[in-house]
Order: C-alpha cells, then structure tokens, then sequence
C-alpha cells in the first residue's frame, strides 16, 4: 500500500493480529488529519461496539511507516459497507460530532450517511455485501472491479444459480406446508 497522505474522511482499514490466536481483525478508521508521515484517524468500533468520540483512545496518531504492512485498503466513506457508514454516523451524530474538531469530515461523513441510507433503501433486497465479494474475491475490490462485476454478473451462470436456489427453496416451502 503506498504510503501517500489520505485527504481527511477516507477510512483505513488495518489488518491487525487478535491476542492469543490465529486470526486477524480489520479495525476502520476515518482520516480526520493527514501529512506525509503519520494521519490522525477516529476508530469509531463497529455499530454494536461504538467508539465514543470524546475517549481519547478512540482518536489515535497513526504513523504511517509504523502501519504500513498491516494496512489493507483507503476507502472513500461512501464506498464503505452502507450499514457501518450508517450506524457508526447515528452513533457519532448522538454523542456530538463536534468531538472530532474535523468539520470538513463531519460533512463528509453526514453525505456518506445520507447516501448510505438511500443504498440500503434501494438495496433492501441485496444480499451480497462490499465486504463478501472481496472476501469472495480474495483481496480488495475497486471502484473498476466492482463496475466490471455489475457487467459480469447478469452474463454469468450466478443468475441460474440463483433461479435453482429459489427453486429449492419453493419447494422445500411446498413440502413443509403438507
């Protein structure tokens, strides 16, 4: 991952070891300031376990040589999972968005939300989410990536797929109402 500064309101994503295990945890946060060196990034926790904004652990220092390795994707706020941009923006917007003293992030964030709203309005029926598909994929997805799949799919066998699934289902649902 190249080490160039982020403009504030783009998320990193670090991959970090759990204590004591094999696996790996990727922890989001979201560029509040950024030079050359090191950015300063709210860790907001995930929408079950929500950072409060004003705890100081939750606002970190992060220098980008000390990250480097473990760093596995800058995302654009929008092109995050919808349903953490959300829960994480409710969580934020309750405890005082002011804590962060980023205004121009706040805003960012406030659209992020809004437009993550509308996708998970338009997308209620959506099953396959940002972060399956990469992990389906095996490494981050871009912007390009994602365009090409919208193209791939409908041309693919996944809608035959589909169509059997469902099929099955019906047809479990029919044997299970006898």
């Amino acid at each position: 991952m190249p080490l160039l500064p982020r403009r504030p309101g783009t998320v990193l994503e670090i991959r970090r070891p759990q204590p004591h295990a094999v696996h790996f945890t990727t922890e989001r946060g979201v560029i509040l300031h950024s030079a050359r060196n090191w950015l300063v990034a709210y860790f907001p926790g995930d929408p079950q376990h929500p950072a409060d904004p004003a705890d100081p652990a939750a606002i970190r220092v992060v220098g980008t040589a000390d990250v480097a390795d473990a760093i596995v994707a800058y995302r654009d706020l929008v092109h995050c999972d919808p349903a953490w941009v959300l829960g994480t923006w409710k969580h934020l917007s309750e405890a005082g968005p002011g804590e962060l003293q980023a205004p121009q992030v706040i805003r960012i964030w406030e659209l992020a939300a809004q437009l993550a709203q509308h996708r998970l309005d338009a997308d209620a029926a959506s099953l396959i989410t940002h972060e399956q598909l990469e992990a389906w994929a095996g490494r981050p997805l871009t912007d390009l990536d994602l365009d090409r799949l919208d193209v791939a799919i409908p041309n693919s066998s996944i809608p035959a797929a589909i169509g059997e699934i469902v099929a099955g289902l019906d047809s479990k649902d029919g044997r299970e109402a006898e």
